[in-house]
């Protein structure tokens, strides 16, 4: 009988090792199934998921859910073996006005051009013209008062009498600044007055629409058609001519914004 050579020998007890570990692997995964065979007959769904058992449902994330008014604990409902739960209503974070603090242009626009073409669908007011207004009377969300006060259109106390309807602004909380005026001879000057200020940017957003649309000089609407305008020089025109603001220019600056930006992009 002829002897083996050492290498001969060599790939003999490789293919016995490799066999061994063929048989170890196929071996460790009957006994896994196995063993999951047994967990599956000892324990039934609604011992491994305790959703099935109390009829609560979780979502991915672990967050208990309570079955709806029509459903009943123990049932998997529309025949979905992983239960799918809506997530819980929880209560809206309103917008603080710090969140834009540092923040270049185009980042607060991105936050502020869907909260203003929301308020359009609501009210009819531009959103072009009113997030013009927000950039020019809060300096590009940077001022002390939208700060300071979450109050994004330069808005004062005291307001065509306050005796517009609608506004969220609780009467009292306030915000004492010093801001510059505009006099009818085109001279200006600093005085130190009272501006409203609000839980959230929300708040502010909507004290300001009620105050486009109800306020009054006299008996005739101090905003005039505000509402349904369509055309953003118009709608400054009317602003201007309304008294919002003191500088002469004050349409023509808002008209400068909006075609800087592109503001128009948020309208309806």
């Amino acid at each position: 009988m002829t002897a083996l050579s050492p290498d001969a020998l060599w790939r003999m007890k490789k293919r016995t090792m490799s066999e061994k570990f063929i048989k170890y692997l196929i071996a460790g995964i009957l006994l896994v199934f196995l063993i999951y065979g047994i967990i599956v007959l000892r324990y039934p769904s609604e011992r491994r998921n305790p959703a099935l058992r109390t009829g609560l449902s979780y979502d991915t994330e672990g967050v208990v859910f309570e079955p709806g008014p029509e459903e009943e604990p123990g049932y998997i409902y529309e025949g979905d073996e992983e239960l799918q739960a809506p997530p819980p209503e929880e209560p809206e974070e309103k917008l603080q006005a710090s969140e834009f603090l540092g923040k270049s242009t185009a980042e607060i626009l991105s936050i502020m051009g869907p909260l203003l073409r929301k308020e359009q669908e609501r009210t009819g007011i531009l959103a072009s013209v009113s997030l013009a207004q927000f950039l020019c009377e809060s300096g590009y969300g940077q001022d002390e008062l939208v700060q300071k006060a979450n109050n994004c259109f330069g808005m004062k106390c005291m307001l065509s009498n306050n005796d517009f309807p609608n506004s969220v602004w609780d009467g009292s909380s306030r915000y004492r600044l010093k801001t510059r005026e505009e006099m009818a001879d085109g001279g200006s000057k600093y005085i130190y007055a009272d501006f409203r200020s609000y839980a959230s940017v929300e708040d502010s957003i909507a004290d300001h629409s009620s105050y486009l649309l109800g306020a009054k000089a006299g008996s005739s609407k101090r905003y005039k058609g505000i509402g349904n305008e369509k055309d953003y020089r118009r709608a400054a025109r009317i602003i201007q001519q309304g008294g919002y603001a003191t500088a002469s220019s004050y349409a023509e600056v808002l008209c400068g914004i909006i075609e800087k930006y592109g503001l128009t992009q948020f309208d309806l």
